[in-house]
Order: structure tokens, then sequence, then C-alpha cells
């Protein structure tokens, strides 16, 4: 601070030397001897908290790749889980699909057997007719 120029303003506004000290000399306590930061202070500061912000940032990227590996194993686990209930199901409707093919192919064999008996008993009767027609 240009405490000479300062005074000069001062004066050249209407204030006598003596008043014009005076301010100068509480400007100045209140700038340097009060709780004014200055710019070394600033950058001190700005300093000491971009160190705390880094810490702060490492600690937490290290934190969420503990949680990123966790949640990772978590996940395996249900999907392998998930994997041999699938498997489960799959051979449960498989055995399904036997029993109701078994049962479709039983009941295939004894239509057949039945049309089988049917056509015996029709074409047996056809030939009584005919031979009561042609004798």
């Amino acid at each position: 601070m240009d405490s000479l120029k300062y005074a000069k303003i001062l004066e050249g506004a209407g204030l006598s030397r003596k008043q014009a000290e005076t301010h100068i000399r509480v400007l100045y306590e209140v700038l340097v001897g009060g709780n004014m930061a200055t710019k070394e202070d600033l950058s001190h500061l700005d300093h000491k908290l971009t160190g705390r912000v880094d810490k702060l940032d490492q600690k937490l990227s290290g934190r969420m790749d503990k949680l990123d590996q966790k949640l990772s194993g978590q996940m395996d686990k249900l999907d392998q889980k998930l994997s041999g209930r699938m498997d489960k199901l799959d051979q449960k409707i498989d055995r399904v699909e036997d029993r109701l093919n078994l049962k479709l192919g039983n009941m295939q064999n004894q239509l057949i057997v039945k049309l089988g008996t049917l056509m015996t008993v029709l074409f047996g009767g056809a030939l009584g007719m005919a031979g009561l027609i042609f004798s």
C-alpha cells in the first residue's frame, strides 16, 4: 500500500494532514494487524485445501474400488446361484417333458390297438355280411 499517495488523496478530498495520517494508521492496523487475509495466506490455504482434497479423493477412490470388488463378488455369487437354480429348473422341465412324451406315446399305442380292434371287428363283420350276401 502506498501510504503517501493515499494521504495526498485524502488531503485532496479536504481532510487535514493529521486526519489523513490517522486514517492511514487505522487502515494499516485493520489490514496488517487485523485478521485480514493476505495473498500469501490465501495461497497457503489454497495449497493446504488442495492437499486435503487430493487425500480425500485418494481415500474415496480406494473405498470405491473396494466396494466395487465386493459388489462384483456378490454379483458373481448371485449369478452362480441363479445359474444353479436355472439348471435345476431346466432339469425339471425336461423330466416333465419326458413324462408327457411317454404318456402321449402310451395313448398313441392304445389308440392304435383300439383302431386295430375296430378294423378287425369291421372287417370280420364285412366278411360275415359278404358271406350272407354271396351264399
